[in-house]
């Protein structure tokens, strides 16, 4: 299993090549996603960053004007409301038509792995009380049994819709369970260890 898990790897390969111009479009992305919510209710964008920095990939800066009431919170969830979006187009996809590998793979890496490691980029630091973090900023202080238990819950359903959505968009060449289990607890192993490092 861990051979197959390792050639399905090799197969994307590719993806390498997209790296850089792929973070930089997420980064434009998410932040665009808290600009809009700024936007849309009345506020003022000041500055917009989407370069990496030192402790930051991208940043919006932005004001209302005194006695303006708005939702800090839809502007701190924007993002994450909007990958979901994202998934939910790549599972779609999947069920309304096939694809070659090549296109397969691209909505797959793309419009699914990436919006939810983002997520999940969120997530981790916040549950391990990072405080500049847009979850924090959403959500306060994370209640220790209550939050690991919802992501628990999260994770398992990643877990289920990630292994249908590429079972239907790989078709023949889809990672049967066990190989895409070790990938899942592989980029989630990741993840945590990324998100102890900020």
């Amino acid at each position: 299993m861990v051979r197959i898990a390792f050639q399905f790897c090799v197969a994307h390969w590719w993806h390498l090549l997209l790296l850089v111009p792929g973070a930089l479009l997420v980064t434009i992305l998410h932040e665009a996603a808290h600009a809009l919510l700024v936007l849309i209710q009345g506020g003022t964008v000041h500055e917009f960053r989407f370069l990496p920095g030192v402790g930051f990939w991208g940043y919006v800066q932005y004001s209302f004007p005194v006695g303006e009431v708005y939702s800090s919170f839809a502007i701190s969830i924007a993002p994450y409301v909007m990958w979901l979006v994202f998934c939910l187009l790549a599972t779609g996809l999947c069920v309304a038509r096939r694809f070659r590998f090549g296109l397969a793979s691209l909505i797959y890496i793309w419009l699914f792995v990436v919006p939810l490691a983002d997520i999940a980029n969120a997530a981790f630091p916040w549950l391990l009380h990072h405080k500049d973090n847009d979850f924090f900023s959403a959500f306060g202080e994370p209640v220790a049994m209550q939050a690991w238990s919802v992501l628990l819950v999260v994770i398992g359903v990643a877990y289920g819709w990630g292994y249908w959505t590429q079972s239907r968009l790989y078709a023949q060449k889809r990672l049967p369970w066990p190989a895409y289990s070790i990938l899942f607890v592989g980029a989630l192993v990741a993840i945590v260890w990324l998100s102890s490092l900020s």
